[in-house]
């Protein structure tokens, strides 16, 4: 007998096909089910991996045994004349038939019912991104360059140089150019140039690579056109250190005229008026902002101060290093929002300066950094930012309409630090949506612009939108606690708080005060009280800021607790400014105006009051209503 007419014999072909059949509709099912259930993202790629592995080993087992009406025998063990393979044959076909059925069911459930709002699981994040947004033919990405420097400590220096290239390329309104936050995710990262391109949506990368010693630089860079690879240009320079900026302006100059960009006086002005022309103030504000981006990467705030020794360097070798000023502000906004000098783990690492002083050199390094910036769209971004950080909003509704008049002819400000998710509450939310689309696409890989999209929905009351937005950014930028802890609201605020206690009570986040603040409101949703009670007295006891502690307060209809918390926080330093960020959603608040006295006065400066705000509804009430 021949081996194939014996594998047939013995049903190794139609075990073949069942597992196969099987196999595929678990790894589908685990692809939308596990992000779901916030598993993390290995456990998908382990369920596929152990279903490749048990492939061979189902068909050695089919091979070897035979299912008798005395149950599973070896197959040597069976005589010729009483096996039933041809019977087992005949079951694996119906099951073969049947779980064909299935997997037909399931495609036509997950097209037609669940692709109305969302993409298909199988797709990936570059399909998904290449179908929302057409890589236009003057678009443009800048990979940081590879320090190739014989000590290997000068990555500071050419992500340095990359990012001031960037800066420079994306001045000219011609060019759409990724963000810093999404092309430098790819850093250290040996990706095809067109996979990087499909992510970021752009039809243009630049890399490059920089060598530096003492005093010398060697700077290598092209231009590739991402649809076939091609080298558009490229160039070698071999240069002191010191002009440095002549040869980032020589680049950015090539880059724009081979993307057939014409520049003229004012463009050139344009694309270098940022930035310092001082060397020594250039490498010690990127030495510092190594640091913030370490900081901010780590959740580690406290070596914000580190970064400002590099900063305060770099303003005093140029007092008009508006970058600098602002970045130095960070770690006073941190200092006060924590807590102070209460908030580090060590007294010796805290700064000596009390909160009053803190809040007078935050806002003054945001005046620095306002009166510096010689870019008109940048300094309205700066203008806004500090005005939110004043003690007068009077100016904010006029701000806020002047940059929606910017988003309106094109311009997008992509500012991280610019708090312009105060825009979905304080002024136009579906014109703050419009403007968070167009920073997600010059920078798709950014979370934050995905949770604040979220955000924006919600603020609409668009929650089920909202959650399928989450969904899009885990595809597409990844997972992160600041998605997870958007989604958890949407489902408490669309009336279905069972899921939403499910995902905080795996605590989201890593900083202990967010994780116990979290697994307190899922304790308050689940009908814990005495659990969320005790969760929340250790982090009064424990932690020197718990202003997410009024969410779970007002499940817990605690009034008394909520309004005590509200006033201590709209007392503080930025008080106006947290209760805003943590504890508003559109126009609902998780706490009452009569609390906050001077987030109120802040309000009536923009012509707002408290009519124009309702309280936050309990989660439970919600879900009532919905049921009803």
């Amino acid at each position: 007998m021949s081996l194939i007419a014996e594998l047939k014999r013995r049903n190794v072909f139609r075990v073949g096909a069942a597992y196969g059949i099987v196999a595929w509709i678990l790894i589908e099912v685990a692809h939308t089910a596990f992000p779901t259930l916030q598993l993390p993202d290995w456990t998908t790629t382990l369920v596929t991996v152990l279903l490749i592995m048990g492939f061979p080993v189902a068909l050695v087992i089919a091979w070897a045994f035979e299912l008798t009406p005395e149950g599973i025998k070896r197959e040597t063990a069976v005589d010729p004349g009483e096996s039933v393979t041809h019977h087992t044959g005949r079951k694996f076909d119906f099951a073969i038939i049947g779980l064909l059925v299935i997997a037909v069911i399931y495609l036509a459930v997950d097209k037609f019912l669940f692709q109305a709002e969302s993409t298909p699981a199988e797709i990936t994040a570059e399909q998904d991104l290449a179908a929302e947004s057409v890589a236009r033919e003057k678009s443009v990405a800048v990979l940081p360059f590879v320090d190739l420097s014989p000590s290997g400590d000068y990555e500071w220096f050419s992500d340095g140089l990359s990012e001031e290239i960037l800066n420079s390329l994306a001045h000219l309104p011609e060019l759409m150019v990724s963000a810093r936050t999404s092309s430098f995710r790819f850093k250290g990262q040996d990706r095809d140039i067109g996979e990087i391109a499909q992510v970021l949506g752009v039809a243009h990368v630049v890399e490059g690579s920089v060598r530096r010693g003492g005093d010398q630089l060697r700077v290598t860079v092209q231009l590739i056109r991402a649809s076939d690879g091609f080298h558009l240009w490229s160039e070698t320079y071999d240069r002191a250190a010191e002009d440095v900026f002549a040869v980032q302006e020589e680049i950015a100059e090539k880059i724009a005229a081979a993307l057939d960009v014409v520049l003229d006086e004012d463009k050139r002005d344009r694309m270098f008026r940022t930035g310092t022309r001082n060397v020594q103030a250039f490498e010690a504000y990127r030495k510092g902002r190594a640091i913030y981006d370490a900081s901010h990467a780590e959740q580690t705030y406290e070596s914000l101060f580190d970064a400002n020794r590099w900063l305060e360097q770099a303003i005093a070798l140029d007092p008009d290093y508006s970058a600098a000023h602002l970045m130095h502000a960070d770690a006073y906004t941190h200092f006060l929002m924590s807590g102070g000098e209460a908030s580090f783990a060590s007294k010796s690492q805290a700064p000596d300066l009390t909160e009053e002083e803190a809040l007078q050199r935050l806002r003054a390094d945001m005046q620095n950094a306002y009166q510096t910036a010689r870019d008109p769209d940048t300094k309205l971004g700066m203008d806004y930012t500090r005005t939110v950080f004043s003690s007068d909003w009077h100016r904010l509704p006029a701000l806020i309409e002047a940059l929606d008049d910017l988003h309106r002819v094109g311009k997008v400000l992509n500012d991280e630090g610019a708090w312009f998710v105060f825009q979905a509450t304080l002024g136009d939310a579906e014109s703050y949506l419009a403007q968070v689309r167009d920073r997600q696409r010059l920078s798709p890989l950014d979370v934050w612009y995905w949770a604040e999209s979220m955000y924006g929905l919600m603020a609409l009351g668009r929650y089920a939108e909202a959650i399928e937005e989450v969904r899009r950014g885990r595809r597409i930028a990844g997972n992160s606690p600041v998605l997870t802890e958007a989604e958890a609201l949407a489902y408490a605020l669309s009336g279905d708080p069972d899921t939403a206690a499910r995902m905080f009570s795996t605590g989201i986040f890593e900083d202990p005060v967010y994780a116990q603040s979290t697994r307190a409101l899922a304790s308050a949703l689940s009908g814990d009280e005495e659990e969320a009670r005790r969760r929340a007295e250790e982090i009064e006891a424990q932690f020197a800021r718990h202003d997410r502690l009024l969410w779970v307060y007002h499940q817990l209809g605690d009034e008394k607790n909520r309004a005590r918390l509200a006033r201590e926080i709209d007392a503080q330093p930025l008080g106006s400014q947290q209760l805003l960020s943590y504890s508003v959603v559109g126009n609902y608040l998780t706490f009452s105006l009569d609390d906050t006295p001077i987030l109120r006065a802040r309000l009536a400066e923009m012509g707002l009051d408290a009519s124009d705000f309702q309280p936050m509804p309990r989660f439970a009430a919600i879900a009532e209503e919905a049921d009803e």
